[in-house]
């Protein structure tokens, strides 16, 4: 991490641009500490370029967000247009060199030209030849395959059908073997073509490369500044290290900064380092045949790419035990696509043009980003999209999916095909929003200028409508299944959309408490009623709501979630420890999913209980407020709740051998939105402080 702000020069003095002076093959190196007096307009210090926090040269943390600002990792360059090389005569064959000393011999009992010669065939010599019909490299790789020698585990196929072994271990050719009365074995071989290259060498077998692509020029291009490329047109990225997400997500919960959480646990955070990878660019200059595609294949557990550039192809291969984070991505309108297609994501903060396409059943959450390209999602059946501002004409379309969006400007179109169920709240709808199927709870807030957006619910959705005074706009409701109902006007401005996420500082020592939904309300009970036109009741003050979670350790997850009343007996337990009535309390048990763990992590898993709770202030209390319910649990223990949770459980008639709370995380104050009881806001609440424990990790 820099200690101060630098200035940076040219080793040859002509040069004043790092541009110029590095096209000469000249160095631009620091030059001395860049001077402390010169201030943005905001009040924070120029540093090269970036705006940086006022911060005291000494402060640990000084300068570092100006490094990551102007860092610039990896550049994935398309490149002119290659060639298809194949070996006519021994396939498999992938450089010209190792083709044109091979050969085949009319007498096909040996590969060896001079035994060729010596029992009278015909040598023919191999051919390193372009098939000029291939277009790019991946039709013209299509062909390569993966495969296995039984019987010579070094042999390639075009040697396989010569080789064998000989039971008497000491003989290695067939006719000593057979001459001393051995038994030879002719070797065989196996093509296994649905395997991939990755795949294919983690089981020690032979990627066969029938054609190879050799690459064009790499071409540098914006938003590149340096003028040569790292790679290209393709960079594959697989991560030898597991690293579970798991400890990142425990102390993101329990609101620690990332100095805090490394000093805990000082092996863990640097695995942790060894997986992320900062400021990637993935560009394409106008001229580039072959477009650049920076692929995370399916190995990697936990991995995160912080601060990418992308005008090409960024794709998340993933699978089951994949997380992966991008952080503050910019996602050009030129790109071609940002692709999740395995494995759960979260994408902090960032800024999206292109596409950007989930194709996985695992789960996502999209925090902070300002859309204004098109959005698809398929497959998952756990969905959060929250603070994102989709911009005139971008796209947002969800199909067959679980998802609950919170805090949403919409100038675009939103569209919802194929059925799930959708939970939408905190909705500024200022363009369209098209439900062709599905079950929805969908709450529509106004800007100051109300709203001017329509809302098209096709014949067939089900579900309920919220809409503030003067914000229904044009609703389009199908004639039955669906409930209308309009509340007072919110009293607060819409909700910024483009804030934390985005840009956290590196000093953020944000806990739970700071992010949930920024959609404020005048509260409202209103009678619902299915007719299209709805009615308004009369508003009474909503209750102030205060959400957290505990880790119980038990016997068995499953058993114990599944006892009648256990849920009961922590709601008892929480209702002594803050004082709140138990009637205000909802609790919600489950076990954490075993998808993403190792197998060790997924044994300890089966033992343990994840209750998220919410606990409802009601307006106007003096004795409880959610002031004392945070500080109470604050200052409580797990040792202390362990004791209440079991004094609940034996109250209720339930084992309590193997119970106690094994993590208690301070939980956070939220004023809810319309339609209170929203638990996807616990999670949503975790995410700037997951940005900024990763930035601080990654300016390290």
């Amino acid at each position: 991490m820099e200690a101060t702000c630098k200035n940076y020069a040219c080793s040859d003095p002509q040069y004043t641009n790092q541009s110029a002076c590095e096209a000469d093959s000249k160095m631009w190196n620091q030059n001395g500490d860049a001077p402390d007096s010169v201030c943005c307009s905001s009040g924070e210090l120029k540093c090269e370029g970036c705006c940086d926090p006022c911060l005291n040269t000494t402060d640990p943390n000084y300068a570092s967000m100006c490094v990551r600002e102007t860092m610039e990792g990896a550049s994935i360059c398309g490149t002119i247009g290659g060639t298809c090389n194949y070996c006519l005569g021994s396939p498999g064959r992938d450089s010209e060199y190792s083709c044109t000393s091979r050969g085949t011999c009319s007498n096909a009992t040996t590969d060896s030209e001079a035994e060729c010669s010596t029992i009278g065939g015909t040598w023919t010599k191999a051919q390193w030849l372009e098939n000029t019909t291939a277009a790019g490299a991946e039709a013209c790789e299509a062909q390569n395959y993966c495969g296995y020698c039984t019987g010579c585990q070094t042999c390639e196929e075009d040697s396989c059908g010569t080789a064998g072994s000989c039971n008497i271990t000491t003989h290695y050719d067939r006719g000593s073997c057979e001459s001393q009365g051995g038994n030879w074995t002719l070797a065989s071989w196996t093509s296994f073509p649905a395997l991939s290259e990755s795949e294919c060498e983690a089981l020690d077998y032979k990627m066969i490369k029938v054609q190879r692509y050799e690459d064009g020029d790499k071409l540098p291009a914006a938003p590149m500044t340096r003028m040569s490329c790292s790679t290209g047109p393709t960079l594959f990225l697989s991560l030898d290290a597991c690293i579970d997400p798991a400890q990142l997500l425990q102390d993101v919960a329990a609101g620690k900064t990332a100095e805090e959480a490394r000093n805990a646990n000082t092996t863990y955070y640097t695995g942790v380092a060894s997986v992320l990878l900062l400021s990637p660019i993935v560009t394409n200059h106008a001229n580039a045949s072959d477009r650049a595609k920076f692929t995370v294949t399916s190995e990697p557990c936990l991995v995160a790419v912080i601060d990418a550039k992308n005008k090409g192809e960024i794709n998340f291969q993933g699978s089951e035990k994949t997380y992966a984070v991008l952080v503050n991505p910019t996602n050009y309108a030129d790109a071609d696509a940002i692709t999740f297609s395995g494995g759960s994501a979260v994408i902090l903060g960032g800024t999206s043009g292109g596409a950007i396409n989930v194709d996985t059943t695992g789960k996502l959450a999209v925090f902070g980003v300002e859309n204004s390209g098109p959005i698809t999602c398929k497959k998952s059946q756990d969905i959060l999209i929250a603070n994102v501002t989709n911009k005139a004409g971008a796209t947002i379309t969800v199909e067959n999916v679980t998802a609950t969006l919170i805090n949403i400007i919409n100038e675009g179109s939103v569209l919802v095909k194929g059925g799930g169920k959708y939970k939408a709240y905190g909705i500024v709808n200022l363009g369209s929003i098209t439900i062709e199927a599905g079950d929805i709870e969908l709450e529509l807030l106004c800007p100051a200028s109300g709203s001017s957006g329509t809302v098209t619910l096709m014949e067939g959705v089900t579900g309920k409508v919220t809409y503030a005074q003067g914000c229904k706009g044009n609703m389009t409701v199908p004639s039955s299944g669906v409930i209308q109902e309009e509340v007072a006007a919110a009293t607060t401005a819409a909700p910024n959309a483009t804030t934390a996420a985005t840009t956290a500082a590196p000093t953020a020592t944000t806990a739970a408490t700071t992010a949930a939904p920024t959609a404020t309300t005048a509260a409202t009970t209103a009678a619902t009623t299915a007719a299209p036109t709805a009615t308004t009741a009369a508003t009474t003050a909503a209750p102030t709501v205060v959400v957290g979670s505990l880790a119980l350790t038990v016997s068995d997850c499953a058993t114990f979630v599944a006892q009648s009343g256990a849920d009961s007996a922590i709601k008892a337990a929480l209702a002594e420890a803050t004082s709140a009535d138990v009637g205000t309390i909802s609790v919600q048990l489950t076990c954490p999913s075993r998808r993403l763990a190792s197998a060790v992590l997924s044994r300890r898993l089966g033992t343990s209980v994840a209750a998220a709770y919410e606990i409802a202030i009601p307006a106007g209390s003096s004795t409880v407020t959610a002031t004392s319910v945070v500080n109470a649990i604050k200052s409580s223990s797990t040792t202390a709740m362990t004791g209440l949770v079991t004094k609940a459980l034996t109250a209720a008639n339930l084992p309590t051998a193997g119970v106690s709370v094994a993590t208690l995380p301070a939980p956070a104050e939220k004023v809810p939105v319309l339609l209170p009881g929203v638990s996807e806001a616990t999670g949503l609440a975790m995410m700037p402080a997951a940005l900024a424990l990763l930035a601080m990790i990654a300016a390290v």
